[in-house]
């Protein structure tokens, strides 16, 4: 060894030492020294030395420090590290061949509490115990039996994996009625080492949503928080940035919470119009509401706006389900002050309200009429005893109690009601002391009142002198022509004569009832009271009377004769009832009525009266003929009263006769009308059983018949189904616009019918198509080689995710994963290749990295592969011992085969599965239906794990 002396010993004891690496220097045992001057081969035969026997020549080569190979980085991910895994392996060599063999490997020392995790077995660095997550910087030192050595550093870089939440980023629907605490979403989070790790809401101070551990589960999940009211109108989603963490890191991703609208009320029943009595003074049922809420959960009030105290909204008993509004109990109406009311009714539920108008139109009572007033009576100044002296008649066409007074009032007369319901009598009371010289005539001013309004009129009381007078040209006769007759006219004057020449009065009476003739009581003159042109009477006896107010002239008579007589019309028949269907047409003919005269030459003319007066509305008689005809079209539904009484006159100028003809309405069947007849409708692709959107079908169906849906979509009739009573349309089974051959747009006839009469409309159905499927890798895996000299820009691979969904959710963009550790490496672009963005030159051959690369859809839901690259070690060829060249050939060179084996096993994979495709397609239409079940549940992201 270096600085050891070697040589033989010599009689004369001395020692010829080792050549040193420069000049020789000569030693003897006794220690004296002399320099000789030597070539680079020292003979020490010739050496000048004292007793020199003999000598030898020695050499000596030092000797030299071991190394190691192998030394490097390695980088593990700490849930792929085990104890007793090998991390690296290390190489030791040494020129010194006898040292070969006999190398020693130390770890000297280590930062971070490295010898605590990691030793030496044999070459191998392995794991002692499980090591936290950091960077090791392990000294090895490898030493020969010489005790020299050599130390490198080896760098142990442990990363953590990080967590992943499988299920984000998401959308979820919830209603804006959502209660507090409700649970909206499960976040499904992983971590290869930490399970379960822990979840936390991220900022979003204002979002009304938290994240907590769901109870009696390791998951987490996302609540609503409580006291917090979700209203569409002012913010229709939310976004929740949920972190998760394993302890060492946190990742974080979004969930949009979209809100859901509820639909406000439906006033079905308004507005309209409903008509009352002014004399209704009860609580009485006006309108009931038809209120409906499509979310049949809301409870819906109503009220008015504003309160009207006339009227009250309240809920219809017994049953409470339907609004009511109701004329409060003890109201007084009066048309003339207000004729109509507009009622405001608002409905709501707890989120919105609708408003509508009901108008209560007030019917008014109509005031009595007293139909024989003004009228007189005569009484002798002299009577004494109560008496009547006249009959009131009124009418009322309300039919209301009527009361009628004397005003001013008097205690002279009185009036007395009769057992007739319209009629009251004057009476003049007993001993009232009349003097003719000191009052001769009394007016009463009668006033008769229903409830509400009333007439007036007046009636007058003469006294009669009591000295009789005498006539001088009584008994007479005298000839009248009807033809000529006029009232007014005088026939014939009485004379009379009183002895003290008061004023006389004269009365006339007759045996026959209703005379036309009335006689002036102050002059004689007796004069038609009504024409006689259309009376049939030949001739009357009149007698008359004249007083002076006490005292009565015996009556004297009067014959009177006409001439000229008119005969009257009359009708075949008096009174008959007719049926009119509705549905006739304005100016269509119902009866002609039949009319006979006697006088031949008589042109006749025809009026009527309508019993109800709105008869007038919907029916005429032709003045000329009587025929009579519609003036409307007749609607049996619109018309408010369905029987009518024609009072119909006819007449020859002079005399009349009266038929009764009474109208009933017949109701007929009517056809139901879709009032709209286009509907557009836009929905999403859904599994059968799902109700599309209420298309609110607009129809009328006057009689009230219940009604039946139908529905007709041509070849597409078999994917849709129709409530038959109420319209609505559903799938009838799933709807996948995926399938090839499935329509976006379907045109339908729907069809209501009341069993007699049917109606179309048409509705034009849009299919969205639903983002359902996510991106698929065609590998769960992939590997690629290049050299680690790679330039910037190089290609690397190329991988590819199918997306099952068509158009533009079809589509499929690639990423790299963020968190991953290689991240700034490599750039993938659209089409799924794989590029070198930065120098490789720092890794060593024979390294791999690894990638995770997601395919994203338009729609966020995606799909994820591993990547492998690795760096090929290239092949060294062995020395020979000879002077030749030997070739590689392929199956030899390592790099080859590490492609070519994976190469074949995914050919013959791939192989396999189409065979398995062509076999399985025979009865693809036999697992339609759960084909498409499957492509409609959601697809959770493939949990993989990466390989070292």
């Amino acid at each position: 060894m270096e600085n050891d002396y070697i040589g033989i010993h010599s009689t004369g004891a001395f020692l010829v030492t080792h050549k040193v690496e420069g000049s020789e220097t000569v030693r003897k045992l006794t220690g004296k020294t002399t320099p000789i001057a030597v070539s680079s081969t020292l003979d020490t035969s010739g050496a000048e030395v004292e007793a020199l026997d003999y000598a030898i020549r020695s050499y000596y080569t030092p000797s030299e420090r071991p190394d190691m190979s192998g030394v490097g980085t390695v980088t593990l991910y700490n849930d792929v590290v085990s104890v007793g895994d090998v991390v690296a392996t290390i190489t030791t060599t040494d020129n010194d061949q006898e040292d070969v063999g006999s190398l020693t490997l130390t770890i000297n020392s280590a930062d971070n509490s490295g010898t605590s995790y990691f030793e030496f077995v044999s070459d191998e660095i392995r794991v002692k115990a499980l090591p936290p997550v950091n960077t090791y910087n392990l000294e090895l030192q490898v030493e020969d039996p010489c005790t020299l050595s050599r130390t490198r550093t080896e760098v142990i870089d442990i990363l953590n994996r990080l967590p992943v939440i499988n299920n984000l980023p998401d959308a979820v629907s919830i209603s804006e009625d959502t209660a507090d605490n409700t649970f909206v979403f499960t976040i499904d989070a992983t971590d290869t080492i930490t399970d379960p790790v822990s979840c936390a809401k991220k900022g979003g101070g204002t979002v009304p949503f938290s994240v907590a551990q769901i109870p009696g589960s390791t998951d987490y999940g996302v609540y609503k928080n409580s006291g917090v009211l979700l209203n569409y109108d002012t913010i229709q989603s939310y976004t929740v940035t949920i972190e998760c963490d394993d302890g060492d890191d946190k990742v974080d991703a979004d969930l949009t919470i979209n809100l859901i609208q509820n639909q406000p009320p439906v006033i079905n029943s308004l507005p309209t119009t409903e008509s009352i009595s002014e004399d209704l003074n009860t609580r009485t049922l006006v309108h009931t509401l038809n209120v409906t809420d499509v979310n049949t959960a809301d409870t819906v009030t109503c009220a008015f706006n504003p309160n009207n105290a006339l009227f009250e909204l309240s809920k219809i008993q017994p049953a409470s389900v339907d609004y009511g509004v109701f004329l409060v109990g003890g109201t007084v109406l009066d048309y003339d002050v207000t004729p109509s009311y507009t009622l405001n009714i608002d409905c709501a539920d707890h989120r919105r309200s609708v408003s509508d108008v009901l108008t209560v139109a007030i019917i008014r009572n109509e005031p009595p009429t007293i139909v024989n007033l003004p009228m007189s009576s005569d009484i002798p100044e002299s009577i004494t005893s109560e008496s009547l002296l006249y009959t009131i008649s009124v009418t009322d066409p309300t039919n209301d109690t009527v009361t009628c007074v004397i005003t001013p009032a008097t205690s002279i007369f009185y009036l007395q009601t009769t057992s007739a319901q319209f009629e009251t009598e004057i009476w003049v009371r007993g001993n009232q002391g009349f003097v003719y010289d000191t009052k001769r005539q009394y007016t009463l001013t009668i006033e008769c009142a229903d409830q509400r309004r009333k007439d007036s009129a007046e009636f007058y009381v003469y006294i009669l002198r009591n000295m009789p007078p005498y006539f001088p040209n009584l008994q007479d006769k005298t000839i009248v022509s009807s033809e000529t007759s006029a009232a007014g006219q005088i026939i014939y004057t009485v004379d009379s004569v009183d002895p003290e020449s008061d004023n006389v009065q004269y009365s006339l009476s007759s045996n026959t009832a209703n005379v036309p003739f009335i006689i002036n009581q102050n002059t004689g003159a007796i004069s038609f009271t009504r024409s006689i042109k259309t009376e049939l009477v030949a001739g009357y006896d009149l007698y008359i009377s004249v007083s002076d107010g006490r005292n009565v002239v015996a009556a004297r008579s009067l014959s009177v004769r006409i001439t000229g007589i008119n005969f009257p019309p009359h009708f075949q028949v008096p009174a008959q009832t007719l049926t009119v269907l509705e549905n006739i047409n304005s100016g269509s003919s119902i009866f002609q009525p039949t009319i006979t005269d006697e006088d031949l030459s008589d042109v006749h003319t025809f009026s009527v009266v309508y019993s109800p007066p709105d008869g007038a509305v919907y029916f005429g008689v032709d003045k000329s003929t009587g025929l009579i005809t519609s003036l409307v079209d007749i609607d049996y539904e619109t018309i408010p009263f369905k029987s009518f009484l024609l009072v119909i006159t006819g007449s020859d100028s002079l005399l009349e006769d009266t038929t009764n003809i009474t109208l009933n309405v017949q109701n007929v069947n009517e056809a139901p009308v879709f009032t709209k007849k286009y509907y557009s409708i836009t929905t999403s692709e859904n599994i059968g059983g799902t109700m599309i959107q209420n298309p609110f079908y607009q129809y009328t169906e006057v009689d009230g018949d219940t009604l039946k849906f139908s529905l007709d979509c041509g070849t597409d009739t078999g994917r849709l189904d129709i409530d038959s009573s109420t319209g609505l349309l559903s799938f009838s089974t799933d709807y996948d616009l995926d399938i090839v051959g499935t329509a976006s747009k379907i045109d339908c006839k729907v069809s209501i019918t009341d069993d007699e009469y049917t109606d179309m409309a048409y509705v034009n159905i849009t299919i969205l198509d639903d983002n359902d499927n996510s991106p698929v890798f065609i590998y769960s895996e992939y590997t690629f080689y290049i050299p680690v000299s790679s330039s910037v820009g190089s290609f690397v691979g190329q991988v590819q995710a199918i997306d099952n969904d068509i158009g533009n959710y079809g589509n499929v963009l690639y990423h790299i994963a963020l968190e991953d550790f290689n991240y700034g490496l490599f750039d993938v672009v659209q089409n799924g290749s794989i590029f070198v963005s930065e120098s490789l030159t720092q890794y060593t051959e024979g390294s791999t990295l690894n990638l995770t690369i997601y395919g994203v859809d338009p729609g966020g839901r995606d799909g994820l592969t591993m990547v492998y690259v690795v760096f090929p070690t290239p092949y060294v060829e062995p020395i020979t011992t000879g002077n030749g060249i030997e070739y590689l050939t392929f199956f030899r060179y390592s790099p080859n085969m590490a492609w070519f084996v994976p190469l074949m096993f995914l050919l013959f994979v791939t192989f396999c599965v189409v065979v398995h495709t062509l076999y399985k397609s025979s009865c693809s239409c036999l697992k339609k239906n759960e084909r498409s079940t499957r492509r409609k549940k959601r697809k959770r992201p493939m949990k993989t794990f990466q390989r070292y």
